[in-house]
């Protein structure tokens, strides 16, 4: 019996031409800790919000970003965390208060990984590529 070598492979998909974006708008309650562990497929385009927290993950610009939504929220704790700490890049300008208020955003942020209470996850995409799967739960708008 001959048996081809089996080989595994990866395709990245191409973005669509601009002129076929679809504007969606992908909103998911997160209700208990094993919704954390859904994957955001989120375009280089896209942008997150958590209304909850009046907190926003802004656009990448130049690649998308895939990882579940409880290690996007992680990212984020540490990227501010990592912003105003003591080794941190912060500018030389910012006042003690707003340090604070960051902070209290971080721990905010890290309660969320615990999902003591529901909160909500909203991909803004003007592009339509960006995906939360699986999908089940998933509000897709296109506004």
């Amino acid at each position: 019996v001959l048996r081809a070598p089996c080989r595994t492979f990866f395709q990245i998909k191409p973005d669509i031409p601009h002129s076929e974006w679809k504007s969606t708008k992908l909103t998911f309650a997160v209700t208990k800790t094993a919704d954390l562990w859904r994957t955001c497929h989120k375009s280089q385009y896209a942008w997150i919000e958590i209304p909850e927290l009046e907190f926003e993950i802004s656009q990448h610009g130049r690649r998308r970003h895939v990882d579940s939504i409880f290690n996007q929220i992680s990212r984020a704790v540490y990227n501010l965390s990592m912003y105003v700490g003591p080794t941190g890049h912060s500018p030389e300008g910012l006042s003690d208060d707003h340090k604070d208020r960051i902070m209290e955003t971080v721990n905010e942020l890290k309660k969320l990984l615990d999902v003591p209470q529901a909160f909500t996850w909203i991909v803004h995409d003007p592009s339509g590529m960006s995906k939360i799967l699986p999908a089940a739960g998933v509000v897709v708008e296109h506004p």
